[in-house]
């Protein structure tokens, strides 16, 4: 039932609406683990629907090792190939490339060295043990 009064929604290219839901879709992943980042231990609604558990065990236990908390001063920056980055992005479920940068710097910072402790263990234990 038309009134005579103009529409309020806009009319908008595709391109228009394909970068407008990008946007919303980077602002809703920065919210996603912005909980995170401001020292709360457990990751937001938004960013359990994103990671995997195994995701969100990994972003709780660098926060837990103080990693996420405090002020971010640093900044880093790097050039990779565009199907690494998709790749990254696919598996995390994580479009913000910042996001997904702190998600795999927390996978290495908190990467166990058991290998390299069994390794220099070799010998350690004298021929005469018995099994």
């Amino acid at each position: 039932m038309d009134h005579g009064k103009p529409s309020r929604t806009k009319k908008r290219s595709a391109p228009a609406m394909a970068r407008r839901a990008k946007k919303i879709s980077a602002r809703r992943s920065k919210s996603a683990l912005a909980s995170l980042s401001a020292g709360e231990n457990q990751p937001s609604p938004q960013a359990e629907r994103v990671l995997s558990p195994r995701g969100r065990a990994t972003l709780s236990a660098a926060t837990a090792a103080g990693y996420l908390r405090g002020e971010k001063t640093e900044r880093i920056g790097g050039r990779v190939t565009r199907k690494l980055l998709s790749e990254a992005q696919k598996k995390s479920g994580l479009t913000s490339q910042t996001e997904l940068l702190e998600y795999a710097l927390s996978k290495v910072a908190l990467e166990d060295d058991y290998g390299a402790t069994l390794l220099s263990m070799k010998g350690s234990v004298p021929d005469d043990v018995e099994l």
